[in-house]
């Protein structure tokens, strides 16, 4: 049986570690983003985070093959504190935003498979069509507005962004990766972005906005189960996961497995 282990938002705790112990049992290891900026309430310092987040840039450095490092909402925030303002470590901004900036090439924003006729679409919280409209004529050229453009097209724009000289684009990008709902706060628009959408985004849908695609979310953090639906999964509860690449089947890791 091949998997995929999942592993949601970070922000500097240690629940991903045993998982990627046994590594060997994964065909892939997809982290959803947001590894620093750790929630005040779990006593975890900002430099306890750092040192947690060195670890998995070590994680992928070792191997750069199966590991996949997406960023997240709170990741941008150390590009551009415009992106995201919340829980932003400051005092450890500049140095930061040298770790995220100097290793771009470990990240991207977006990965995907596909399982039978479905895609997985892993990001950090998915993609908006609203949103996708916005982008399409930014970024890249992508005329077919109901379907959705391959995980490499997001993340060719990041890389492109941030490119030398590329100062307009990149001001377009943060623009557009900043932009969050109204589920999020005040004066948000009626989607967000790849790193932004809330999970109530999709459940307030009747039908999904692009056929035959499951997102793969972190983002929106829940109490303790994940939210699984026919197109979209939020599994922010600070637990692994695995995706059965021959069912598409979405479990709980186990040490027991």
């Amino acid at each position: 049986m091949s998997k995929i282990l999942i592993i949601g938002d970070v922000h500097g705790r240690t629940f991903w570690l045993e998982a990627c112990d046994h590594k060997d049992d994964f065909e892939k290891i997809v982290f959803l983003g947001d590894y620093v900026s750790p929630y005040p309430y779990e006593d975890i310092s900002n430099e306890r985070a750092i040192e947690i987040f060195n670890e998995v840039l070590d994680f992928k450095k070792e191997n750069p093959e199966k590991v996949v490092l997406l960023l997240g909402n709170h990741d941008f925030s150390y590009f551009n504190t415009g992106i995201c303002e919340c829980r932003t470590d400051h005092r450890n901004w500049g140095s930061l935003n040298t770790t995220y900036t100097s290793n771009l090439d470990l990240f991207d924003i977006a990965w995907e498979t596909k399982i039978g006729d479905k895609r997985y679409f892993f990001s950090h919280s998915g993609v908006r069509k609203g949103w996708l409209k916005c982008v399409a004529g930014e970024w890249f050229k992508w005329d077919d507005l109901d379907n959705l453009p391959p995980a490499d097209m997001f993340n060719n724009a990041l890389h492109k962004a941030y490119e030398e000289g590329n100062e307009e684009l990149r001001e377009s990008f943060e623009y557009l990766i900043g932009v969050y709902s109204f589920h999020r706060g005040w004066g948000g628009w009626d989607y967000g972005s790849i790193v932004w959408a809330d999970i109530r985004e999709y459940l307030s849908m009747e039908e999904p906005e692009f056929k035959d695609v499951i997102f793969i979310c972190g983002h929106t953090q829940l109490e303790n189960e994940p939210i699984i639906t026919y197109f979209a999964a939020d599994l922010d509860v600070r637990r692994p996961f695995v995706l059965d690449t021959e069912t598409g089947g979405i479990t709980e890791w186990s040490n027991k497995e």
